[in-house]
């Protein structure tokens, strides 16, 4: 499957022409296929690189909203997993390309 068509088709990435980049408020992120030939499906992954900036501009990551961390420990997850008679989980494949940021640059 084309995975940039595929993005494309869900909404995840835009089209744009290299003559528009110039002229916009917008934030590229910037990206890389990896081929892993020895995978049987899903052989292309698309890495997108949050850390890429211009010279004199922040990066992505350098601009978004530091928080503490919340991952708990693992064992204190499962213990408290325990406790309730119902449980939820849920698959969050491509998890992170559906977050909408909206990013306002400070002078």
């Amino acid at each position: 499957m084309d995975v940039i068509g595929d993005y494309d088709m869900k909404g995840i990435v835009e089209r744009t022409s290299c003559d528009s980049l110039s002229n916009s408020q917008g934030f590229y992120l910037s990206h890389l296929a990896v081929i892993r030939s020895y995978k049987t499906t899903s052989r292309l992954r698309i890495v997108f690189d949050g850390s890429a900036h211009e010279d004199g501009h922040s990066s992505l990551y350098q601009s978004l909203y530091k928080v503490p961390n919340f991952h708990t420990n693992i064992l204190e997850l499962l213990l408290r997993f325990r406790e309730n008679p119902v449980k939820f989980t849920a698959d969050v494949k491509s998890a992170f390309l559906q977050i909408e940021l909206d990013l306002v640059i400070l002078p």
